[in-house]
């Protein structure tokens, strides 16, 4: 039965968190694909990648189907296969202000309110209470949880041309707003300050991926630092 003492054996814990994971995706796919063209900020893109994407590869196939294989990425530069995905690019700047008009033309009450303590918190009607503090909601609600992660990234001036997506060494997003080039992953480090000297270290590694001194080769012998986030 796979059941003993009570608890769920890991492989059917698994399972469950893997099915109940892949609900969710399909309907957040699905909601996110609705809105293309009306205004959110969403809008369908190839993500390039230069080997299969461990990310995208745990998506049910529904959601993102099997990557087109290139033996030849379609770039100047770059003399290599590589794949391209077929998922949505989701601006937040576009989506969000866009969300709260929504809302605030529907008559939703925006309030603004501080609270002293937890129980200030519990106190509220709403039956959903989620935490979206930030750096030292861990330490809000006394959670040995949560911690926080630094994350950095560049903004370079938008291209309106550019309509693709890259990741894996490294990512590349265009948005109306900027190009974002990223990025860094810090665990447990709560300054809040940019290092320019690792934001120049993620630009020159992306931009050696698309000039073609970045070979995959090259990269798997190359001393990556642990915070380099390579995938996204």
């Amino acid at each position: 039965s796979n059941v003993a003492g009570g608890q769920f054996a890991p492989s059917l814990v698994e399972a469950a968190d893997a099915a109940q994971f892949a609900r969710i995706l399909r309907r957040s796919f699905a909601t996110h694909k609705s809105k293309i063209g009306q205004g959110f900020g969403v809008s369908p893109r190839l993500n390039y990648t230069l080997t299969k994407s461990d990310n995208f590869e745990r998506i049910p196939k529904d959601v993102v189907p099997d990557p087109q294989f290139f033996a030849q990425l379609p770039f100047a530069h770059i003399g290599h296969s590589g794949y391209a995905y077929s998922t949505l690019l989701i601006e937040p700047p576009i989506f969000l202000a866009k969300l709260q008009s929504d809302l605030a033309a529907r008559g939703v009450q925006f309030v603004q309110k501080q609270f002293a303590t937890a129980a200030d918190v519990l106190a509220l009607s709403e039956n959903i209470i989620i935490n979206c503090t930030g750096l030292g909601s861990g330490a809000i609600w006394q959670d040995r949880l949560v911690y926080p992660v630094k994350g950095q990234l560049v903004r370079l001036p938008p291209q309106p041309n550019l309509q693709y997506l890259y990741s894996g060494f490294g990512y590349l997003f265009p948005r109306q707003d900027a190009v974002i080039v990223g990025g860094t992953d810090e665990a447990n480090v709560s300054d809040d300050q940019p290092n320019l000297q690792m934001c120049k270290a993620v630009l020159a590694k992306v931009k050696g991926v698309f000039d073609g001194t970045g070979h995959p080769s090259t990269l798997a012998a190359e001393a990556i630092p642990e915070w380099f986030l390579h995938n996204k």
